[in-house]
């Protein structure tokens, strides 16, 4: 009894062994399923774990929660899940949701859909190629290349253009501290202009008579008449000025026509004149007598002539005469010696001075008598003594000016309107120039 139970403990002991040793032989070739053959597994000191698997593409086909690293991805974007049938999905981060960085973080573009998280730095960069959210991030002015700030953000502008942060209402730095109205009849305007084209000073200077170039004349009148008070008066072809800047006066003559002055007409020849539009003989000439009738010799009272030239004295003229007759009378003026037969038995004197004695020939030229009119030796500056029968017109329209060396002695009439008028001179104390009012 005993020899057979140690028998079969021995055949059960050595069955086992065999059947371990046998086990060991062909555990190469045994698969082990982890999900029903193991539990609490650990591979943190396996020399390497692939719980994915591998390739440079997507399969087509996958089945829910199924994963798949892409070789060929971006580095960082290689980690796909199938999220459903035949759907893979990159695992992480990627192009619309992006992992938060933190309180004090940013996101920073390191290459084409590709952001990480950093510290904010001043000046940090976000790219703009992709479409992103940012939220209180800091974006350097060359990345932005569209877009419209809110008015709230604009900042405030300093120098030309000024305007206040947050506005968009923008105004120009004051650079002109007197604005206002410059410039009159009496005054100039000066002013400072900057090298950006601003008025930064203006204000207005008295114009001042500074000689011939700002002179004004005292009213004129013709044929009793006042005219229009112009800055500049024009003289015609009939008269001469000439600067007198030693006596500080314009010398105004008349212009000189007749080159060939001098004293013409004769008993056997007669002056041949040409005058022009203001009654000024311009050239003069003798022309042999041609007598066709009695000569008029001198002295021969009250013989007659029939379109005959004759010569002698005044009171030696025939009664009688032909229209076309001519007659010399060597008394009479340089000038004034030739009568015409106008009409039958009419003598005219061919030009006639008048009787106030004005005018006279001097050298063959027609000039005023001095003694009788007084003579303009510059603008509005008579010499001698002067009457004037109709008075003197003060007609005070421009601006008063001031009292002072250039105006001593100018009077000036106040036109006071519905008030009284006032009549002033200007004269000096002693010390200074003052207006005194003599009405």
């Amino acid at each position: 009894m005993k020899t057979n139970y140690r028998f079969r403990r021995w055949a059960a002991v050595s069955w086992g062994a065999l059947s371990l040793i046998f086990a060991c032989r062909i555990s190469g070739q045994t698969l082990v399923n982890l999900g029903t053959q193991s539990r609490n597994i650990d591979f943190s000191n396996a020399a390497e774990t692939r719980p994915a698997r591998v390739g440079s593409s997507l399969p087509s086909a996958c089945s829910t929660g199924d994963l798949f690293f892409n070789t060929s991805g971006v580095a960082g974007q290689n980690l796909f899940g199938c999220a459903s049938p035949n759907v893979w999905a990159l695992i992480g981060q990627n192009s619309t949701s992006l992992a938060d960085p933190g309180a004090n973080g940013i996101l920073k573009r390191t290459a084409a859909n590709i952001t990480t998280a950093v510290a904010a730095p001043t000046g940090a960069l976000v790219g703009t190629t992709d479409t992103q959210i940012l939220t209180n991030k800091s974006i350097d002015a060359s990345e932005i290349n569209s877009g419209t700030l809110s008015v709230a953000r604009l900042p405030a502008l300093t120098g030309d253009v000024t305007t206040i942060a947050g506005s968009t209402a923008a105004s120009l730095s004051t650079v002109n501290y007197t604005p206002g109205s410059f410039g009159d009849a009496t005054h100039s305007v000066q002013m400072t202009v900057d090298a950006k084209g601003r008025v930064t000073t203006i204000n207005q200077v008295p114009i001042t008579n500074s000689g011939s170039a700002a002179s004004y004349y005292q009213q004129v009148k013709f044929a009793g008449a006042a005219l229009t008070p112009r800055p500049a008066v024009n003289f015609s072809s009939a008269f001469t000025a000439v600067d007198n800047s030693a006596a500080s006066q314009t010398n105004l003559d008349l212009a000189t026509v007749n080159t060939t002055p001098g004293t013409f007409g004769s008993a056997t020849q007669v002056p041949v004149i040409t005058v022009n539009g203001y009654g000024q003989i311009t050239a003069i000439s003798t022309t042999p007598v041609t007598s066709t009738g009695n000569s008029g010799a001198s002295g021969s009272s009250g013989s007659s002539s029939s379109s005959a030239i004759s010569a002698g004295i005044l009171s030696s003229i025939p009664s009688t005469c032909s229209s076309g007759a001519l007659y010399v009378a060597t008394d009479q003026p340089t000038g004034q010696q030739i009568y015409t037969c106008s009409s039958s038995n009419n003598w005219t004197q061919f030009i006639s001075l008048g009787g106030s004695g004005s005018l006279a020939f001097t050298n063959g030229s027609l000039d005023i008598v001095t003694s009788v009119i007084p003579r303009l030796t510059a603008a509005n500056n008579f010499t001698g003594l002067n009457t004037f029968s109709n008075g003197i017109l003060l007609a005070s329209s421009a601006t008063q000016p001031a009292c002072s060396q250039n105006t001593r002695g100018l009077f000036w009439f106040l036109n006071n309107g519905a008030s009284k008028d006032g009549i002033q001179v200007c004269v000096y104390t002693g010390s200074v120039y003052n207006w005194i009012s003599l009405y």
